[in-house]
């Protein structure tokens, strides 16, 4: 695991700077990679990155170059099925000079170019740059895991793992997109493949960038489609599920360092540690709790604790912790609203006290429809069958006579976004379950018009998905493509690099991922209960009270301390009338206003009020930036 950083510039290579600019790359990168740094230039490309050692302590350094030194290699993550491939590769007579997982990747592209990422199993981004053909190779993992940036400035090509990286090698500074900002406003996060910036993007998950003669093709390698013989029974799907996400969990433990697993309450991360377990590796698990009842899972991550018997630490979150989620901000390099990075990153910094790596549940949700969207869903379609009358007047009025709790996941909550929702078509819906602003009041909120709605875009994207699943599993392929990559994964990315951990997800494991789309939806939606399947396969195994809890997901209470010190005065200052008219972007009257709202408990603006907060803090540090 590292970071990895470089750019590539036929007509104005600057052979003499090169080394500095490298440097400073390889500098902002520091926490993805302490242990080491590595560089190699030679006009017209230059490659840096910097090292988390886990596999081949010894012998792995970066750059990684094949026999006669015609390839070079930095990559970021891990080739799980290396062993395997590199079994292949040195019977066809192919000499390896380390140990390290990423190195099969020069020998495949020996062999069969581009086709070599078909072969590779694993989380990554890497560049590879072929000396003899004068071309640069950028490619991303499947899923989307880890991150890779890149950026077009006239004839240079310049890419990194974070978009703080890429800034020592531009020659000016990049603009502010405002429709990114607009789609920001409506998700809380920016879609793939852009960023903030303009000229600035994200390397697209199952990807490929080939630059040469100055000129970029970008190609698909992989598309997520059901296996072609999948389980013809539910026990045989049950059977078939629990063996491969084992082999999954056996290939991440590959590691040369201790592991560890980030244990909420819930069934995921508790199946990670009955599977480590079941193949004899010793656990050490890491939770984290709140002093809010409703959001502490501590409890129930002790019973899985308990039942496997794993070294275990805890940590309880306080409303003085939130101070700090300004300063990880900017780990992210573009605004990002999801406040559960907080979390994220003390159980990070927890973990990483003891272990350099840790396994993380995400993707479980995605694959066997864990969220209450889901169950929404399907009520929605029950819901037509009412009368216009009580679709419109009765049920949204039983809707504003709720009051507003700041409880996790509550009541309210859960009937006011679905009545706000509820009359949009099956796409609408489900988009509109994690909509933060909807289009309405962004036109009164944001002062720049003539931007493109986000909502009828994603629409779009959903409706060219390939057909091969079923209506409900068509959203589950379309949350594993998009809020999972650009905002679940960046943020487990982010904020475990920014303590030096490397964070694995057996569950994205692709062959897991393509058996659990082979699965009918009812498999894992059953009337309502959700993850069926998975908790069918872990009856006996975890404990009831693990399998039969409610979803709780790892959030903060962020409407109850959006009303304390000291977020209270911080979002005050941020969100005032003098400084929103600094930026020239909102409409102070229309941000006054979702404010008095929240605060006299008229509504839950919680997370609006949050996506407004880290946008401004993002713009302050951007009117400030400067490239060389």
């Amino acid at each position: 695991m590292c970071g990895i950083v470089g750019f590539y510039d036929e007509k104005q290579f600057d052979a003499e700077n090169a080394p500095a600019v490298i440097r400073k790359m390889n500098q902002t990168l520091i926490h993805r990679g302490p242990d080491e740094e590595g560089s190699w230039i030679k006009a017209p490309a230059a490659f840096g990155m910097r090292r988390l050692s886990i596999v081949d302590l010894k012998t792995g350094h970066q750059p990684i170059f094949n026999e006669d030194s015609a390839l070079v290699l930095v990559a970021n993550g891990e080739i799980y099925n290396s062993p395997e491939l590199r079994d292949k590769l040195e019977r066809k007579g192919h000499s390896f000079k380390t140990k390290s997982d990423v190195e099969v990747i020069l020998h495949l592209y020996e062999d069969s170019g581009v086709h070599l990422l078909d072969e590779i199993s694993g989380m990554f981004g890497f560049a590879l740059w072929d000396e003899k053909n004068q071309t640069l190779l950028l490619a991303r993992d499947r899923i989307g895991i880890k991150p890779l940036f890149y950026a077009l400035e006239d004839s240079r090509l310049v890419f990194a793992s974070e978009i703080k990286a890429l800034f020592p090698a531009l020659r000016k500074k990049p603009a502010l997109r405002l429709q990114s900002l607009w789609d920001y406003l409506t998700l809380g996060y920016i879609p793939a493949p852009n960023t903030i910036y303009e000229n600035i993007f994200k390397l697209m998950p199952a990807h490929y960038l080939i630059s040469k003669n100055g000129e970029q093709k970008i190609q698909s390698y992989w598309k997520l489609k059901p296996v072609s013989d999948p389980p013809k029974s539910f026990p045989e799907a049950c059977e078939a599920m629990y063996s491969s996400l084992k082999k999954a969990v056996q290939s991440h433990l590959m590691s040369d360092v201790p592991l560890g697993v980030l244990l909420s309450g819930g069934i995921d991360s508790s199946a990670l540690v009955c599977f480590m377990t079941e193949l004899g590796a010793p656990v050490k698990t890491f939770s984290l709790g709140f002093e809010e009842e409703s959001y502490n899972e501590l409890p129930q991550a002790r019973l899985t604790a308990e039942r496997f018997g794993t070294e275990h630490y805890e940590k309880v979150l306080t409303l003085m912790d939130a101070q700090k989620i300004i300063e990880l901000l900017p780990f992210f390099d573009e605004p990002f609203q999801d406040s559960s990075c907080l979390p994220t990153f003390y159980i990070s910094q927890l973990a990483g006290s003891q272990v350099k790596t840790v396994l993380s549940g995400e993707g479980g949700d995605e694959l066997f429809a864990g969220y209450f969207t889901y169950e929404a869903d399907k009520i929605a379609a029950y819901y037509d069958w009412f009368p216009k009358f009580f679709r419109k007047k009765i049920f949204p009025g039983f809707a504003r006579l709720l009051p507003v709790t700041d409880g996790k996941l509550s009541f309210d909550y859960f009937v006011k976004k679905f009545v706000e929702q509820a009359d949009g078509d099956f796409i609408e819906r489900h988009l509109g379950w994690r909509t933060l602003f909807p289009e309405e009041i962004k036109q009164e909120l944001l002062l720049p018009h003539g931007l493109n709605p986000t909502i009828p875009k994603l629409k779009e994207i959903f409706k060219t998905m390939d057909g091969h699943f079923d209506s409900f599993n068509q959203l589950l392929c379309f949350d594993t493509q998009f809020p999972l990559v650009d905002d679940l994964l960046t943020k487990v990315d982010r904020m475990s690099m920014a303590v030096s951990l490397e964070a694995r997800v057996p569950f994205l494991d692709h062959q897991v991922v393509e058996l659990a789309f082979s699965l009918p939806f009812s498999y894992k939606l059953r009337g309502l209960t959700k993850k069926y399947i998975l908790k069918k396969m872990m009856k006996g195994k975890l404990p009831d009270e693990i399998l039969n809890r409610k979803k709780g997901g790892f959030s903060i209470p962020l409407a109850a301390w959006l009303r304390k010190e000291p977020l209270k005065s911080l979002t005050a200052e941020v969100l005032s009338e003098a400084n929103l008219k600094k930026s020239q972007l909102f409409n102070p009257e229309k941000v006054k206003e979702i404010l008095e709202t929240h605060s006299q408990r008229k509504k839950d603006y919680s997370r609006q009020i949050w996506a407004l907060l880290v946008f401004q803090l993002w713009n302050d540090a951007y009117k400030k930036l400067s490239v060389p």
